[in-house]
């Protein structure tokens, strides 16, 4: 069958497809610049968002409270389990810091974020004179690591997480990464 070809054409990459949906009340959409990071969420309308510096992702900080985090991060080096990557972020990030204290509950607790499972584990540190709560969690999805982590004071986490991270959670959705 004889192959015909259009002079002056040529191929383009198809734009990745983010979300149409008005956002929740208060939020906004990460999309257009985190799907390449292979993900799309919402986060609070007026809380930064920015690049992280030497991974892939986003951390999203409450100017109000800087120690009101949600950090989103893509790893494309896929050489562990959920589980081993948890301990190694665990490990990594937080374990050396003043009053670590162990995850609660033990490490490997599943949820389901985004139709995957996550293992997920939270732990606690001091920052100056503020304890605070992180929740952690991780996955390998389509050949990727992800890891997810959620930062308030203690004394502040649920309401946080109520108000603000819990919705994150529910709105977070994996997007194709690479080239299509």
């Amino acid at each position: 069958m004889p192959t015909t070809t259009t002079a002056g054409m040529s191929a383009t990459a198809t734009p990745l497809t983010v979300p149409t949906t008005v956002p929740e009340a208060g939020f906004t959409w990460c999309g257009s610049d985190c799907a390449p990071d292979g993900f799309i969420d919402q986060f609070p309308v007026g809380w930064q968002a920015s690049t992280l510096s030497g991974v892939t992702g986003f951390q999203f900080v409450n100017p109000q409270q800087p120690d009101q985090v949600a950090v989103f991060k893509r790893l494309d080096n896929p050489t562990a389990t959920a589980d081993q990557l948890l301990a190694g972020e665990i490990q990594a990030v937080y374990a050396g810091k003043p009053g670590y204290e162990t995850p609660q509950p033990p490490a490997g607790q599943a949820a389901t974020i985004g139709g995957e499972t996550w293992s997920t584990a939270s732990i606690a540190y001091m920052n100056n004179q503020t304890k605070e709560h992180v929740t952690i969690c991780a996955t390998v999805h389509q050949g990727k690591n992800f890891v997810l982590e959620f930062q308030a004071p203690d004394t502040q986490f649920a309401q946080v997480s109520t108000a603000y991270y819990n919705i994150m959670i529910g709105k977070f959705q994996f997007t194709q990464t690479g080239t299509p």
